[in-house]
């Protein structure tokens, strides 16, 4: 995290604040359970994630003799999201003639479907750019009683999304 703030003098400001924050999760997860068709199953999925944040803003503010002012603001952002390699193993539980739990691996060719064992990588990116510029007119001077002014501006926001992801099945 950053801010700098400079005044070039009296009537012109200028201040650039940024910010990164990441953030990182592993995960193991085992599920067991019955299925209609297979029987007892037992699945395990592994999950490694991170997500990074990254804000900048640029901020002007520009003062014009005592009756206008100027504030001009631009800001940049951008978000990334990796599952870099997710892995998710399926298997079917019996019990063999010694009454000893048998693990057989699910797929196509024991009544379990492609998706039961799979590896999954997605990765999204998020980029944001906006705007602001305001100008403020005083058409009367300020005391504490009363003031009279007009201000316009101007607001811009575009953003950008990009998502990819890709399965593997392993049959």
């Amino acid at each position: 995290m950053g801010n700098l703030y400079f005044k070039l003098d009296s009537e012109h400001t200028f201040s650039f604040s940024t910010i990164f924050i990441n953030d990182t999760s592993d995960e193991v997860s085992e599920f067991s359970g019955k299925d209609n068709d297979l029987g007892e199953i037992f699945s395990t999925r592994n999950t490694f994630r991170t997500n990074s944040l990254w804000v900048n803003q640029l901020r002007t503010q520009h003062d014009f003799a005592s009756y206008s002012k100027l504030i001009t603001t631009l800001g940049y952002s951008q978000n990334i999201g990796h599952e870099p390699d997710r892995t998710q193993n399926s298997f079917i539980v019996r019990n063999d003639n010694a009454g000893q739990k048998t693990y057989t691996f699910s797929s196509t060719s024991t009544g379990g479907s492609a998706g039961d064992n799979h590896r999954f990588f997605s990765e999204l990116e998020e980029t944001e750019l906006s705007g602001r510029l305001e100008y403020t007119h005083s058409f009367l001077e300020q005391n504490e009683s009363y003031s009279l002014s007009t201000t316009a501006g101007w607001q811009f926001r575009k953003k950008s999304r990009a998502f990819r992801v890709r399965q593997i099945d392993l049959i």
